[in-house]
């Protein structure tokens, strides 16, 4: 497991003793991960201001019922969420985010099995 426990005290407020309680582990990304926007969707929606993201991935093992997830919060940033498999998610993403999504499946190859 990499140290990536900073994030994790963040989404945890602080309190790493939680890991275990809520039963996770945390996996950090050896490597930034990125994605470009087509440029004719980026100059129509953006005005070309915005051409796509560098990221760094999390993933975390959730150990719990499925019940423990409650996506209710003060901003909801989510109506709805369902588990999926690796290739599914890839097929999922919007085309120009293929590559990125296999990319993390890649660099997470020994946690991600169908």
């Amino acid at each position: 497991m990499h140290d990536g426990a900073s994030a994790l005290d963040l989404l945890l407020g602080g309190d790493p003793a939680l890991y275990a309680i809520v039963g996770l582990s945390l996996y950090e990304s050896r490597r930034w991960l990125f994605y470009d926007v087509p440029k004719e969707f980026a100059s129509a929606r953006w005005q070309g201001r915005w051409q796509g993201q560098r990221q760094k991935w999390f993933v975390m093992i959730f150990k719990g019922r499925d019940s423990d997830i409650d996506l209710a919060g003060e901003v909801a940033a989510f109506d709805a969420w369902r588990w999926a498999s690796p290739g599914e998610v890839c097929a999922l993403a919007a085309p120009f985010k293929r590559q990125l999504y296999q990319d993390v499946i890649g660099e997470f190859s020994t946690i991600f099995r169908d």
